[in-house]
């Protein structure tokens, strides 16, 4: 076979990048494969580049508005990007494979329904496509394309559970293909197969079930405790500023409280501010630092909790920091009009 010359387009460009990061590279398109795209080897090289070049151009834009030693922090610019490109594909992959296991168990139970009315297996599941199963109808047909233009049934049947982040589904469709191989009670294996599938599913509901009081007390803490007390923290440090007390000159030793002047010798009293270490604005600044924290791993332990996997949760992360941020607010604006005279 003649070799072809590597264009000097963007192609050659993006594949470069996948040799120098593999790692990387690996991960994203693997993900990317499972939430259904094709072309994922350009699109991984893309975005190692663009990660790059966002770092690059963080940096630059941050020394230009003058923050000096600081613009280094930029360089989290491009990591933030490429988590978040993973954690979307992470969600269609994960939605996908949800998807696949609720129906998974009715497709299976069609197969066999089909084999004991005599048709051969691989006529049988080729027949189970149906629009109510929604991608799975769509797979079936293509692995179905696949064994018409000469590929092995055992082939396509293994590529088709390949394509989803389903541990599930692989088990199936591999003890269906052993069944085959070995030629035993294909209807029978796939009636259990089912019944299994919808008994874990049952007991993961359970547990749902059974863990929702530590999820909603974890929502809690992390969505309605932790800013309100911050709120009400933030308005005790800003408002100690604002208390005067009456100056107190030329102490004698030994002198009592009570025996102590309130006034100084023009017969006025001088007050002074109170004084905290604490600044208010450094105070607000770590109010929300540490609310973006903790209702970030807030929701991957609420993920870990409910599915068993950390990533799962962060779809709930926008959810819990929008609503710590609002009530933070919320509760400055209410301690403020609570106590709006001044002490």
């Amino acid at each position: 076979m003649q070799n072809k010359k590597p264009s000097a387009g963007g192609n050659y460009i993006y594949q470069s990048a996948r040799r120098i990061f593999p790692k990387m590279s690996r991960k994203l398109s693997d993900i990317a494969y499972y939430a259904g795209y094709e072309d994922i080897e350009s699109f991984s090289g893309f975005a190692i580049l663009f990660s790059f070049a966002l770092s690059i151009a963080a940096i630059a834009d941050l020394y230009f508005f003058g923050f000096g030693v600081y613009s280094i922090l930029g360089i989290f610019a491009g990591p933030a990007f490429y988590i978040f490109i993973y954690t979307i594909f992470s969600f269609i992959a994960d939605s996908r494979a949800r998807f696949i296991e609720k129906i998974l168990p009715d497709n299976l139970q069609l197969i066999s329904a089909n084999v004991r009315a005599g048709m051969t297996v691989d006529k049988a599941i080729w027949l189970s496509a149906r629009p109510e199963f929604g991608m799975l109808e769509e797979e079936i047909r293509k692995a179905g394309g696949q064994t018409m233009g000469g590929k092995p049934l055992k082939t396509a049947l293994n590529e088709m559970s390949a394509r989803f982040n389903s541990e599930v589904f692989r088990r199936a469709i591999r003890l269906l293909v052993q069944g085959m191989e070995s030629g035993g009670e294909i209807a029978k294996l796939l009636d259990e197969t089912a019944s299994y599938i919808r008994t874990a599913q049952e007991m993961q509901a359970e547990t749902n079930a059974n863990v929702a009081m530590y999820v909603t007390l974890i929502f809690l803490a992390s969505a309605f405790a932790a800013p309100m007390l911050f709120a009400i923290s933030l308005h005790l440090v800003e408002n100690l500023e604002k208390i005067s007390i009456p100056e107190i000159p030329n102490i004698p030793t030994g002198a009592s409280f009570g025996s102590l002047p309130a006034e100084s010798e023009g017969g006025e009293a001088i007050h002074l501010k109170a004084k905290t270490s604490i600044n208010p604005e450094t105070l607000s600044y770590f109010s929300l630092a540490y609310l973006l924290i903790t209702t970030f791993f807030s929701s991957l332990i609420v993920g870990a909790i409910k599915t068993g996997k950390s990533m799962d949760g962060l779809k709930f992360f926008p959810v819990l920091f929008g609503a710590s941020f609002l009530i933070f607010v919320g509760g400055r604006i209410a301690m403020q009009m609570l106590f709006s005279f001044s002490v």
